[in-house]
């Protein structure tokens, strides 16, 4: 009796340390999974460099941030929740993009110290609550806007309005837009689904446009795929590997003009401030700008290349 009992106790015993031997198991799994999926959540899917600043969008919709930054610039990144993309614009403004929330920015400098004075608009300070769904933005002195998902466009206007044509800046009709771009911080330009533009500034779209192609043709703006600017003027590039310039310059300083001949069978264009770079598909490089810039003609002998990009003085 007393070894069936002594039997019983020491099964119990075995079963109670095999109990807790699970338990502890179990325990340290639910750890190491939560530690995984903290690790995960944390982790950095996006980097962005500034001048002096570094910027990482983890996982889980939070914002890292290294580096020379504004305190209020600061505070306002690690606010930010639930982001789904992050962009840098310009050398001014952060943006973070959401699926779910209006789009937040801050700044990467103090504006006021860099000419911003009574008469531009610091954007980040603006309600933008009702920016829903918004998908990439053009951010001037003088107005802003934002494309959405569903091929619409918002805009807000500030800053020195005189340079904007107020009467045409109205953008509620336009529909099927794929992307947005600026010009001259006083135009905003819309590329359409269908390859055709659109422009707030009729004005300018009537005068400057005629000037980059054919008076009796309107054809010429159409099956556009992608569009750069710089001060000079606005380039588009069409499906057909070409490129059409509309530019206010009377030529004097302006070398080899892009408004057709060898400027086709491209692939890319990129826009310096006063300079238009067009890589062919051949991998030779076309540019144009300033005649007296030695830096143009060095790039034209350039052989091989895949992607153009710019940084630094030239851009």
């Amino acid at each position: 009796m007393k070894k069936k009992r002594a039997s019983l106790i020491q099964i119990l015993m075995a079963m109670t340390l095999l109990l807790i031997l699970g338990v502890f198991l179990i325990i340290s799994a639910f750890a190491v999974d939560q530690e995984q999926a903290s690790e995960k959540a944390g982790r950095i899917t996006k980097i962005l460099a500034g001048d002096s600043f570094s910027l990482g969008l983890r996982a889980n919709g939070t914002v890292a941030f290294a580096g020379d930054l504004p305190e209020s610039s600061k505070m306002a990144l690690s606010s930010w929740k639930g982001i789904s993309e992050l962009e840098l614009y310009g050398w001014s403004y952060i943006v973070g993009y959401s699926e779910t929330d209006p789009i937040v920015l801050t700044t990467t400098v103090d504006l006021s110290k860099y000419g911003y004075g009574t008469n531009s608009v610091d954007w980040s300070k603006e309600n933008l609550c009702e920016w829903t769904d918004v998908i990439s933005v053009v951010i001037t002195p003088n107005y802003i806007a934002g494309l959405k998902k569903n091929g619409t466009v918002l805009t807000k206007t500030g800053g020195q309005t005189d340079r904007i044509d107020i009467e045409n800046f109205d953008v509620t009709d336009w529909q099927n837009i794929t992307a947005i771009y600026n010009y001259n911080d006083s135009c905003l330009i819309g590329l359409k689904k269908n390859g055709t533009v659109l422009a707030t500034d009729n004005h300018w779209l009537n005068y400057y446009w005629n000037n980059g192609k054919n008076q009796d043709d309107d054809s010429d703006w159409n099956h556009i795929v992608r569009i750069d600017s710089n001060y000079l003027g606005l380039f588009a590039f069409r499906e057909d590997g070409t490129i059409l310039g509309a530019s206010y310059i009377d030529g004097s300083a302006w070398s080899e003009k892009p408004k057709g001949g060898y400027w086709d069978n491209l692939s890319e264009i990129i826009c310096g401030s006063d300079s238009v770079f067009a890589l062919r598909k051949d991998g030779g490089v076309m540019a144009s700008g300033d005649s007296t810039d030695p830096r143009l003609a060095e790039v034209r002998t350039w052989k091989g290349i895949t992607q153009l990009s710019m940084t630094g003085k030239m851009r």
